[in-house]
């Protein structure tokens, strides 16, 4: 199983077996049910993602020792791609276009909305003035003119310059243009809205050119990797020291779910401190970490399992209704073509599929990652 991708999604495949409604199985069969999981391990990513799968698999023995929920199925995770996905950390704001994603279904929040609190953050420290330095990928492009926009109706400067995505691409000497060429209009602010390793040598670049607390201030993205400015997949001039001096004093910004009431039961039948105990003693045990893919240094905790987590419940809830409407012989308000049970299905019938994309979309519960998740 290749764990080393960057496409973070819950995907429906389904096994062949006994049907599984009331009075079909024989006693004691479960029926396996699959869905394709891909996240990255590889330490040299931009996004290491490793920390979510002891998180995945707590929730698998949840869901499975659950009665309740997909009676008679045992569900579980491979690397096949199908269509209806749940995303535990996919935020890029276009996602959240269901007309062109109707099949797309996250627990992590859009990054659009980090734009208030930005601008929030910038305002609160009197800043009047922000340049915007953006690696032109999905994630970040999205993002740049709405922040733009809201600086400018909060009364601060803001303006923004785009550099191509890519590794043959100098940031050094993109830096240096917009700085030379004082397209920054003198602006003491920096949002780095970029990936890690183009900001590693972004901020080698400001180093070069002199520019660093106290007379500069640098926000950069909260989710880059533990230890990201270490990172050699990206060739820069300067030492580990000399990026450990430029990164004095910068501010991370970052959506993080909180749980308000981390005593309150979930849909897991866990509270979010119990959550957070369970999930460490996975990531303490030893043997088991060392029987999954990848290093063991990229298994440490991270904000992104709590969504991964709850993205489980979202899939075993929507397949569960799925299921039990199959059984009753109803529809969910879908009419494109003959019912067939979970284990049966096949992608080239649109009723089950749109069923699926029904009843994720009617999912909502008390999960860890939030007081409450729901796609409505």
């Amino acid at each position: 199983m290749d764990f080393k991708l960057f496409l973070s999604t819950f995907l429906l495949f389904s096994g062949v077996a006994w049907a599984a409604c009331p009075g079909d199985l024989p006693n004691g069969t479960l029926v396996p049910l699959y869905f394709g999981f891909m996240t990255a391990v590889d330490p040299h990513s931009d996004y290491v993602l490793a920390g979510i799968i002891p998180a995945v698999d707590l929730a698998l023995e949840l869901i499975n020792n659950n009665t309740s929920i997909l009676s008679g199925y045992e569900l579980s995770y491979n690397d096949t791609i199908y269509d209806a996905q749940v995303s535990y950390s996919s935020a890029a704001p276009m996602l959240s276009d269901v007309s062109l994603y109707p099949s797309f279904f996250r627990t992590y929040p859009s990054d659009g909305n980090f734009v208030p609190a930005f601008v929030g953050l910038v305002r609160g420290l009197g800043w009047k003035r922000v340049f915007i330095l953006t690696e032109e990928s999905p994630l970040f492009v999205q993002n740049e003119r709405p922040l733009v926009e809201a600086l400018s109706e909060a009364g601060i400067y803001g303006k923004s310059h785009s550099f191509l995505s890519g590794p043959d691409v100098d940031v050094a000497e993109v830096v240096r243009d917009v700085i030379y060429k004082n397209e920054h209009n003198n602006t003491h602010i920096f949002f780095l809205n970029m990936y890690s390793g183009k900001a590693r040598a972004a901020f080698c670049a400001f180093y070069r050119l002199n520019m660093f607390y106290p007379n500069y201030a640098f926000i950069i993205p909260g989710w880059y990797q533990t230890g990201w400015w270490n990172n050699d997949a990206v060739n820069v001039s300067c030492s580990t020291r000399d990026l450990q001096t430029q990164l004095d004093r910068v501010l991370i910004l970052q959506q993080l779910p909180v749980a308000l009431n981390r005593s309150a039961p979930t849909i897991s039948g866990l509270t979010a401190d119990e959550f957070d105990t369970r999930y460490r003693s996975r990531l303490n045990d030893r043997e088991y970490i060392n029987r999954l893919p990848g290093p063991p240094s990229v298994y440490y905790p991270i904000p992104d399992a709590l969504t991964a987590f709850d993205a489980l419940w979202s899939l075993a809830l929507g397949l569960d209704r799925v299921q039990r409407a199959v059984c009753a012989n109803e529809t969910l308000g879908c009419n494109g073509g003959p019912l067939t049970e979970l284990e049966d299905f096949m992608y080239y019938n649109d009723q089950v599929e749109c069923m699926v994309n029904k009843s994720l979309s009617m999912t909502g519960f008390e999960g860890v990652s939030n007081t409450r998740v729901h796609y409505q």
